[in-house]
């Protein structure tokens, strides 16, 4: 008995000693156990793959001004972003691999890093295909995000494109992305949208300017015409 009580005392020193920790007395999660986390605590897998379209309404703070935030998505690669102020609008559509700024005296394209960001969003849940797509995923450790620890971790893309997320060590939210020309989104207010969470605010920093987004109104699975993924300025 004695014998047998020394050598799982000896695996258990062993153990502790080889377990990477974040924190006093925290063990490193793998990274893929913190994204399957965020996923189930938003929903879980099997409902958030029966999301296919999505509408996004609210306001957004701009250059001191109040302006109107519209969104239409559909997986994985489809989306229309419009910002309409008082005096002007602005458009963006992404079909496919292209995507253009739409106006009415002609459409620019958008590409590179500008693209990117657009082909991130369209995807809506984007972590339900890291594993598919080969993205590398690297734990680099814990820091505050409002305070509040959260797991910093390393996206590689099968192309070489990196960026960060960090998500809550307490709830498993992600609460704050870092792409690639290090500008910085942050995630707030998640509420519940039939049986998924969307955070109701976001916060978008770059070259020190913050743009802020308040949801009004989210919707599931909407009916979007195809007319909406159109480079028309008006559709």
């Amino acid at each position: 008995m004695i014998k047998q009580v020394g050598v799982l005392a000896l695996l258990l020193i062993l153990w502790n000693g080889c377990a990477p920790k974040i924190g006093p007395g925290i063990a490193t999660p793998k990274p893929s156990v913190v994204i399957d986390r965020y996923l189930e605590v938003i929903g879980g897998a099997a409902k958030l793959k029966k999301v296919h379209t999505l509408y996004l309404e609210g306001q957004a703070e701009l250059y001191g001004g109040t302006i109107h935030l519209i969104r239409y998505s559909q997986a994985p690669d489809k989306m229309r972003v419009i910002l309409e102020a008082q005096r002007a609008s602005k458009v963006r559509v992404l079909n496919d691999s292209l995507a253009f700024e739409v106006t009415q005296v002609g459409n620019i394209p958008v590409d590179g890093i500008g693209l990117k960001p657009m082909q991130w969003e369209a995807q809506l849940f984007p972590q339900l295909y890291y594993k598919e797509r080969k993205t590398r995923l690297d734990l680099l450790g814990t820091e505050l995000v409002s305070g509040q620890p959260a797991y910093k971790l390393k996206l590689t893309d099968a192309n070489g494109d990196v960026r960060f997320e960090f998500y809550d060590q307490e709830t498993g939210l992600l609460v704050k992305m870092v792409d690639m020309i290090k500008s910085k989104t942050y995630y707030q207010d998640y509420r519940e949208v039939g049986d998924v969470r969307f955070p109701f605010e976001v916060e978008l920093v770059a070259a020190n300017r913050g743009t802020s987004y308040v949801l009004d109104s989210v919707a599931l699975n909407p009916v979007i015409p195809s007319t909406v993924f159109e480079f028309n300025y008006d559709w």
